[in-house]
């Protein structure tokens, strides 16, 4: 949410270009729910391992970004946490169903 306002300030990036960090987040979160759904599917990976390293990766990608200074940067944060956001409602939802 908070996003976009934060790489224009940090980074001096212009508002469309800072815009594009919330695309990125959303392809990236689609690419991770259909590839974490394909893993978790196979019967020898343990899905609560998963779903709790997802969300480790979020809180640990989400604690780092006052960090950040550069627009490549965010770029990156908005991979890894769009990917791991997508691995977490996929396999979440996988979790519920056993």
């Amino acid at each position: 949410m908070y996003l976009k306002d934060f790489a224009i300030k940090s980074t001096g990036v212009k508002e469309g270009t800072a815009t594009k960090l919330i695309s990125i987040i959303g392809g990236a979160n689609t690419a991770g729910r259909i590839v974490s759904g394909y893993i978790a599917d196979r019967p020898t990976i343990n899905v609560l391992f998963l779903n709790n390293a997802s969300l480790t990766i979020l809180g640990l990608s989400t604690a780092m970004v006052p960090f950040l200074s550069t627009y490549v940067q965010l770029i990156v944060f908005s991979v890894v946490f769009g990917l791991a956001m997508g691995e977490y409602k996929a396999v979440y939802t996988l979790a519920a169903c056993i």
